[in-house]
């Protein structure tokens, strides 16, 4: 079993339960997407937490709830117990042909688009 989970996801990490408690993700060592500027404060920091669970698809993909295609991959070859077959250098390949291609349709949506 394999879960992608990013230690910035307020999604994942939700517990209404942060209203009076500190939450664990919340300890050290934390993430290293989590900033260490954020403390616990009863009651504030849960607001906080709800807030962030309107806005977590707009971080950059990698973090929040807005997961990346090349950590996907990772997880699938794990999964599937091809790590062998499918070495670092044809993962890094497929990552590598799938941002081309993601960036070329793109470019093709946005010449379709008119200009003022």
């Amino acid at each position: 079993m394999v879960f992608l989970q990013y230690a910035s996801d307020a999604v994942t990490f939700f517990d209404p339960q942060a209203l009076w408690r500190k939450p664990e993700w919340m300890q050290p060592p934390r993430g290293p997407d989590v900033s260490t500027d954020i403390v616990w404060i009863p009651v504030v920091t849960f607001l906080q937490l709800g807030f962030d669970l309107m806005v977590a698809v707009s971080p950059p993909k990698g973090f929040g709830h807005v997961y990346h295609f090349d950590h996907y991959v990772d997880a699938w070859t794990a999964l599937l117990g091809i790590s062998e077959q499918w070495p670092e250098e044809r993962r890094q390949l497929l990552k590598h042909r799938v941002a081309e291609a993601r960036n070329t349709g793109r470019k093709a949506a946005n010449t379709n688009v008119r200009q003022p």
